[in-house]
């Protein structure tokens, strides 16, 4: 999923007065994934006191959910200190049914690999308990207890399993929310992470919120590749949909909007209702993500839109870094990050912006609004623009070299 590489944020200040109603005027994430062979991860995070627009593409996306363990390296099968005092506010009855026996589950290796690391995930999920008496872990042979499988019939379940529940609230967790997985050039896969406390976090706050937000996809502009972008949200707790704007208006009740990919213009009676979407009869609140791809057409109903009234230019190209190259692949790397917005984000983990188009502001205070950088690259970061969509990245000494 794939756009730029800059990260800015915009806020707009409540006005004392109702202006017209702008044409347009947008708040937004923008981030893109893929184009010229390879995927990427552009992530917008929309902050509002009015509206905030980052743009942060990382190709490690397990750096905004930090609830993971290294297995590689110095073990840990410590319950974070966000989980236990979460745990200690909770007083929900809350089951944890594991599709195996425990010792099973334990000497379990990950499927269609001989790695053994069901281990690391039991060591964790049996804390849980310990910091919440609500919270029961059972074991469930479903070759013994096959009745079990009719309590969730619309799940297919498997052996090594979980399934988070609260009462009839469930969220049923597979081994690939436990755990990551690397492949190699020659087709080995490796578990190369744990997130099993992520996972099992995310599952108690699904069966347990009572207002989980929502997010909508859109369609009808040939977008594409969202089916990333829709398990991770999905893994997180949001319910998400697809909808075409031109068809339906948007719910109320919507908290984020996502533009994956378009490859057709948005009209303007679309841009229109985006415009206000985002402006929620002044109380703001809502979230506009838009993903461009670095091989895309223009699209000038969007991109003016965010120009015009809210000073981001998406400008043409890809970046590419070859002095700070990570295992020879040119990718930009992100030198400075916000220390507000991503002062979680682990500093030993690199962030890598790959198929990122340049992002840049048109201003820095403009009436009430204000933009402000993010991230930004080294200013080794160079810009190469294809002369046709079937270019491969070539890199040439007289592409422009900048912060970006």
């Amino acid at each position: 999923m794939k756009s730029m590489n800059n990260i800015f944020s915009k806020d707009k200040k409540p006005e004392a007065e109702k202006k017209p109603a702008a044409e347009q005027k947008t708040a937004f994430y923008k981030r893109r994934n893929f184009k010229f062979g390879s995927v990427a991860t552009l992530i917008t995070v929309f902050v509002i006191a009015a509206i905030v627009i980052v743009n942060v593409l990382v190709t490690f996306l397990v750096v905004k959910y930090p609830l993971s363990v290294d297995m590689t390296t110095n073990q840990d099968y410590k319950l974070t200190a966000d989980t236990t005092k979460y745990l200690k506010n909770m007083s929900t009855k809350i089951d944890i049914y594991i599709i195996d026996s425990e010792s099973g589950f334990q000497n379990a290796a990950y499927p269609n690999t001989s790695t053994y690391c069901y281990k690391n995930a039991y060591e964790i999920i049996k804390q849980y308990p310990q910091y919440d008496s609500n919270i029961q872990v059972h074991y469930i042979d479903i070759n013994t207890d096959p009745s079990f499988k009719s309590e969730y019939p619309n799940e297919t379940l498997a052996l090594d399993d979980v399934i988070v529940a609260n009462g009839t609230k469930y969220k049923h967790l597979t081994s690939t929310d436990l755990f990551t997985t690397t492949t190699s050039n020659y087709g080995d896969m490796k578990v190369s992470g744990n997130t099993t406390e992520q996972a099992i976090d995310s599952g108690i706050l699904s069966v347990t919120a009572t207002n989980l937000p929502s997010i909508v996809l859109t369609t009808g502009h040939d977008e594409t590749g969202y089916d990333g972008l829709k398990a991770l949200l999905t893994s997180n707790n949001y319910t998400v949909v697809t909808q075409d704007l031109s068809l339906k208006k948007l719910d109320s009740k919507v908290a984020v909007l996502a533009i994956v990919d378009p490859r057709v213009d948005f009209t303007t009676t679309e841009i229109s209702q985006i415009d206000a979407f985002l402006n929620n009869n002044d109380k703001y609140g809502k979230s506009l993500m838009v993903y461009f791809d670095p091989g895309q057409s223009t699209l000038p109903n969007l991109e003016n839109y965010l120009s015009n009234y809210w000073g981001l230019k998406v400008g043409k190209g890809t970046l590419y870094d070859q002095t700070h190259a990570v295992n020879a692949i040119q990718y930009p790397i992100a030198e400075t990050l916000d220390t507000t917005i991503f002062s979680k984000l682990s500093t030993s983990i690199v962030t890598m912006l790959p198929n990122t188009r340049p992002i840049s502001p048109l201003y820095t205070t403009k009436s009430n609004d204000t933009t402000s950088a993010l991230m930004q690259t080294y200013n080794s970061t160079a810009l190469w623009v294809a002369k046709s969509k079937t270019d491969k990245l070539a890199p040439s000494a007289s592409d422009k070299k900048a912060v970006y």
